[in-house]
């Protein structure tokens, strides 16, 4: 069977897009090649193309290549949300949690959370964590935020593994356990998660979970103070 003409251009534009997108997302892309070929990801998400759509909305958000467009970015975050984009239905769950650019609503927030959740995003399982931790929207959950930063921590997700790494140490919704806390904090800071370097350098500090080593300890500090702790 034949395919369409316009089915065929309408797929190679969404190859085109999606291997720009994935480039990008890998530091790939130098801004003048991405200015040249952005009409590429603006046709395929006038498409319906959901990573196409997420993209423009981030472009619109952080003013990448084109100017900021608060009200631009949420229709198009919005219509990548409703065509089951992952982060697209995470950045709406944060911006009603917070109340940015649409009036604050935890409801909304948490409905949009758990759905890019289902679908592995870790920022979406990071946030159900903090919801559930401090009891936002939900019923407070030691268990399930210890549950939700676990999915997000095995995603690579720096403030996950940060916090995971403290859950561990106290007690919060697991059996506390100092070698996994410092594990996972160690994990964090390779990322350059400020909090946890710090954290790692208190363990040094005080032996928690490892011996004591100033010299380690003091390593830690100062690189927590290099990425802005506190």
């Amino acid at each position: 069977m034949a395919v369409r003409p316009r089915l065929l251009q309408q797929s190679t534009t969404f190859q085109a897009a999606d291997r720009l997108i994935r480039r990008y997302a890998r530091g790939k892309v130098h801004r003048a090649e991405l200015k040249r070929n952005f009409a590429l990801i603006e046709a395929a998400a006038r498409s319906g193309f959901p990573d196409a759509e997420a993209f423009l909305a981030h472009a619109y958000d952080v003013g990448v290549v084109i100017r900021r467009n608060l009200g631009k970015a949420l229709r198009w975050y919005r219509s990548a949300a409703k065509h089951n984009q992952p982060h697209a239905q995470a950045w709406l769950g944060y911006a009603y949690s917070v109340g940015f650019g649409v009036p604050k609503d935890l409801r909304r927030a948490l409905r949009w959370e758990r759905r890019a959740a289902r679908s592995g995003d870790a920022s979406a399982l990071f946030n159900l964590g903090q919801a559930f931790s401090e009891g936002l929207g939900v019923r407070e959950s030691a268990s399930e935020a210890f549950r939700c930063w676990s999915e997000a921590a095995l995603l690579n997700h720096a403030a996950a593994q940060c916090n995971l790494g403290k859950a561990y140490e106290t007690g919060f919704g697991t059996k506390a356990d100092a070698r996994l806390a410092v594990a996972w904090y160690r994990k964090a800071a390779r990322q350059k998660d400020p909090i946890a370097s710090y954290n790692l350098a208190r363990c040094y500090a005080e032996g928690i979970g490892v011996r004591v080593n100033p010299d380690r300890a003091k390593s830690w500090l100062k690189k927590a103070e290099a990425l802005g702790f506190p």
